[in-house]
């Protein structure tokens, strides 16, 4: 079935092992996703080789967030890390210290980067992670949780330090930790946009970190031999062999930078020339929060399949480069969608007005009634003299987010708030029954444009 626009993600480089990490992921999945193969595929490798590897004086881990409707296959990223991990374990038992899930608490996340300075947390259920971090009511706990998310973000790089803290039980403490690599994968429903919205997330620098990756395909059938599809041996055997590696190159920590190519380095230079413009030029905090440290997201994409490629000696290549900047702004123009659209994030007045505008500019546009949803019911002689009903905006808008039920106001009075509003703007005519009676045979309120570009329709 077709879904929305291809996610660039999806177009993952095929010489990398990550993509080889993909294959078996989407393989092994109930309910297969490509997309979330991917996410999943970029989390392991990252688990793996982001304290090891680095690029321009930071480390590859990730914060991750796959968002996707209910019973969409998210349990798929999951399960095939794990049984991913399960089969490296064979050789190299240590493997199985990559994993974890919650933390209870900053001490507890601080005590497994003690033993473990490479780790992959995955938590599904994000939304009440995020909730639980970044609420204004949120805990001590919470709150010293959420400071030591985002400063372990940039302490993965050669030669940064996360300060651990002491207690009077000096068994508890937990000495500095150098380079520590923490990569968070977790998932979630569209509720999950509305935390990382909600709640200062955007302002205390949470929603910058994560890479948003949304998924709005339909649910697929059932993958009828995901439980026997075992991980290709030479694959297992690579990573057994990568883990070995790095794990020799620990203690004392070593680590190779991953250089650009020429043509690389100039792309990655005008993005983050792009990014800085679009940041400095954004119409709101959340926009322009959103595109900040796009360019270092990109830049550690594009190095982790670099290093798939060639671990011993990653060179970011142009086209890699291309495909980490086009999967980086497609993220985030699609999360912005989503906040303009009024559906996630906070509903506002002006989120409102646009969507009664867009509502009246699809019916104008829409040369032919029958096109429109039955249940709209969108009345053909009045649709061509371009005269819009309130049936049409009610049914239309009534049950989405921004015209829910709002204190003691229903629906149909929020949107009639905002009809009341363009009338005012002169925007929109008001064409009252007693009129519409009498000049079109109907016995309804109608609304006609009455400037054109307020509707962006000037010369249409």
């Amino acid at each position: 079935m077709p879904i929305d626009d291809r996610h660039p993600l999806e177009d993952l480089p095929k010489n990398s092992v990550v993509y080889a990490i993909a294959l078996f992921i989407h393989a092994q999945a109930p309910r297969q996703n490509w997309l979330m193969a991917v996410v999943a595929a970029l989390a392991l490798w990252a688990g793996i080789v982001g304290r090891n590897i680095n690029v321009s004086g930071s480390g590859l881990n990730l914060y991750l967030l796959m968002i996707a409707g209910t019973g969409r296959g998210k349990e798929g990223m999951a399960s095939g890390i794990a049984r991913l991990i399960e089969a490296i374990a064979k050789s190299v038992p240590i493997a199985r210290d990559l994993l974890t899930g919650r933390y209870a608490s900053s001490q507890a996340l601080l005590q497994q980067l003690k033993g473990n300075p490479a780790t992959i947390s995955m938590q599904g259920e994000g939304e009440y992670l995020l909730r639980g971090l970044t609420s204004p009511k949120a805990s001590q706990n919470d709150k010293e949780l959420l400071r030591s998310l985002l400063d372990l973000y940039h302490k993965s790089g050669f030669g940064q330090t996360f300060t651990g803290y002491r207690k009077a039980d000096l068994a508890g403490s937990v000495a500095h930790i150098h380079s520590p690599n923490f990569t968070l994968l977790t998932e979630g429903t569209f509720g999950l946009v509305d935390a990382l919205l909600d709640g200062d997330s955007i302002r205390k620098g949470l929603g910058p970190r994560c890479s948003v990756v949304i998924s709005k395909a339909e649910r697929p059938e059932m993958n009828d031999t995901c439980s026997s599809a075992t991980p290709d041996a030479a694959l297992v055997e690579h990573l057994a062999g990568v883990l070995s590696w790095v794990m020799s190159m620990s203690s004392p920590l070593q680590v190779l930078n991953t250089s650009f190519e020429i043509e690389a380095a100039a792309l990655h230079k005008d993005f983050d020339r792009e990014t800085t413009w679009l940041i400095n030029n954004s119409a709101n905090i959340i926009e322009s929060e959103l595109w900040n440290r796009s360019h270092l997201k990109a830049m550690k994409l594009a190095a982790l399949v670099a290093s798939g490629v060639n671990h011993y000696s990653p060179t970011i290549t142009a086209d890699q480069m291309n495909w980490a900047i086009n999967a980086e702004r497609y993220s985030t123009n699609q999360l912005l969608r989503e906040i303009s659209s009024g559906e996630v994030g906070e509903v506002t007045e002006d989120v409102r007005l646009s969507r009664v505008i867009k509502a009246c500019t699809e019916y104008v546009t829409e040369r032919d009634a029958t096109k429109f949803p039955h249940g709209y019911r969108v009345d053909h002689d009045l649709h061509q003299k371009m005269i819009i009903t309130f049936a049409y905006l009610n049914n239309k808008l009534g049950n989405t987010k921004p015209f829910r039920r709002d204190g003691h106001k229903q629906p149909s009075q929020i949107i009639r708030d905002c009809l009341k509003l363009l009338v005012d703007k002169g925007d929109l005519e008001y064409l009252p029954k007693g009129r519409m009676n009498g000049t079109h045979d109907a016995r309804v309120e109608g609304w006609m444009i009455a400037n054109l570009r307020s509707f962006g329709l000037q010369g249409a």
